[in-house]
């Protein structure tokens, strides 16, 4: 598709919301990149506004946030190693905009809004009369709250009828779900009704569950071409887990038993299939072998495609301006992470072991670079991770103390499962730090006095994919950890022109 065309520049100059999204942009990227952004820009807002939620877009006007932005801009420019350069487009988007309230995510349909997920708080209030004549009527409150989530069974397609509403290529379909301990494979699925009620199989995924977090994520899937669907066509769009290990639960909502009259079809939105076998393209499935059955909707939607070429590099930050560490950050060990005056540190408790979390979204390249302000380092080890896999078992990270630094690999999940890659001795509280994976060089750097200075690097490391980044603190008994702020990672890649 073309891209879509900006509209002409006016005063004051266009300025860069997205800077996250892209990095840098410096005279070395060049002013086509400023021209790409503002492209971005217009396409993703298009001619009456309405910014689209994207991947690493966060709190921009917090101070503490827009001060590890402006130091993750600066990576590509503090980098000793080459940075491959990437060509990414932006489609215009030619279908009509969904509200926000039914998907965040333009060009899309959506199995019903994304605002029924939620969890809803409700009270019921009622009297009780007292059980002799010398007790009175007294009240009662009882609370309770709904789980916006379904449980699919495993070996089955869980899928959502979703008739087209304009004749236009279809690229995405993006769901959420939760994390689970080993998750058994998940693929996904698009597929077509037919006249005679069976359902073509349009595209299937690859297995998504090797590049899924273990924790809750709203999760997109791009097809490799574009699926035709005709105005009023019926769509069926799922999920389907299979293989050894556990399914992960699926964000949706369970739906009324309304019965439609006999000569409508599908009976209902949502759709089972059972089949332990991974389901191919251009397979049907009979109308007979459609079950109807269960009331459980999963939310899920299709859409155009938003991006050709390599993928939008992604970068994050998070200043830790609030109470608690939240949704955008997943646990990948046996204990949580905390926020406290606006950083993330561990409490000291009845137990002696690390918290280590992950960024919840992964970046979109293994070449990275991640940063931190070291704020207050006591004896025990605080990291910063990058080049993580899903699973939060394999990792590099940049530990620090008192009295040093250090490189190191983890191999398995644990506090101390790792290999150790390289030292470096002296002082590191009150300083920036970052660790860099780009291609088998692996370095950590030391911002001191406005100066970035390498203090370690290792050449010839075999980790050489992984797009996941985080934090990790190290509590004693009784003991607080150190504590990191102003947390970023960016894609070391640039975008040409």
């Amino acid at each position: 598709m073309d891209r879509l065309q900006p509209p002409p520049k006016i005063a004051p100059a266009f300025s860069n919301p997205l800077g996250l999204l892209f990095g840098n942009v410096t005279n070395r990227i060049g002013a086509a990149i400023d021209d790409f952004i503002s492209d971005l820009v217009y396409g993703l807002k298009g001619a009456t506004g309405g910014l689209v939620d994207l991947t690493g877009l966060l709190n921009a006007t917090s101070d503490k946030a827009e001060s590890a932005e402006n130091a993750a801009n600066e990576a590509i420019e503090n980098t000793g190693q080459v940075v491959q350069q990437v060509s990414a487009i932006v489609n215009s988007i030619t279908a009509p905009f969904a509200e926000s309230w039914m998907t965040m995510t333009p060009g899309q349909q959506v199995s019903f809004p994304r605002a029924l997920l939620n969890t809803n708080v409700k009270s019921v209030d009622g009297s009780t009369g007292g059980g002799g004549s010398s007790e009175g009527t007294h009240s009662h409150s009882v609370y309770s709250s709904t789980t916006p989530i379904i449980t699919p069974d495993k070996n089955v397609l869980c899928a959502a009828f979703i008739q087209s509403n304009y004749a236009v290529g279809r690229a995405t379909i993006t769901f959420v779900a939760n994390g689970v301990s080993s998750p058994c494979q998940l693929y996904v699925i698009a597929a077509r009704m037919l006249e005679n009620g069976d359902a073509q199989i349009v595209w299937v995924s690859e297995d998504q569950t090797p590049l899924m977090s273990i924790g809750r994520v709203e999760y997109t899937v791009t097809s490799a071409s574009d699926m035709v669907y005709n105005e009023l066509e019926q769509m069926i769009v799922g999920v389907h887990q299979i293989g050894a290990g556990n399914v992960r639960n699926i964000m949706g909502v369970e739906m009324a038993a309304i019965p439609r009259t006999g000569d409508l079809y599908p009976p209902q939105q949502a759709m089972n299939f059972s089949t332990s076998s991974v389901i191919t393209a251009g397979a049907v499935i009979p109308r007979s072998s459609q079950s109807f059955s269960s009331l459980e909707l999963l939310w899920i939607g299709i859409g155009q495609r938003l991006f050709s070429g390599d993928p939008i590099p992604r970068s994050f930050v998070d200043g830790f301006n609030r109470g608690s560490l939240g949704p955008t950050w997943t646990m990948i060990g046996l204990s949580p992470g905390s926020v406290r005056d606006g950083a993330y540190f561990t409490h000291g408790g009845g137990r002696d072991d690390k918290s280590f979390n992950y960024w919840s979204q992964p970046l979109a390249y293994d070449d990275q670079r991640v940063e931190a302000d070291a704020v207050a380092v006591n004896s025990r080890e605080q990291g910063i991770i990058c080049r993580g896999n899903p699973a939060g078992s394999q990792f590099f990270a940049l530990v620090i103390n008192d009295s040093g630094a250090a490189l190191r690999q983890w191999t398995a999940k644990g506090d101390n499962n790792f290999t150790p890659l390289a030292s470096w001795s002296g002082a590191t509280t009150g300083t920036r730090w970052a660790i860099e994976a780009i291609g088998d060089t692996l370095t950590a750097y030391q911002r001191v006095d406005g100066v970035w200075l390498e203090r370690m690097q290792v050449v010839g490391v075999t980790l050489l994919v992984g797009r996941y980044t985080g934090l990790f603190c190290d509590r004693d008994f009784f003991t607080n950890s150190g504590v990191w702020d102003n947390f970023s990672s960016r894609d070391m890649v640039e975008i040409g022109a």
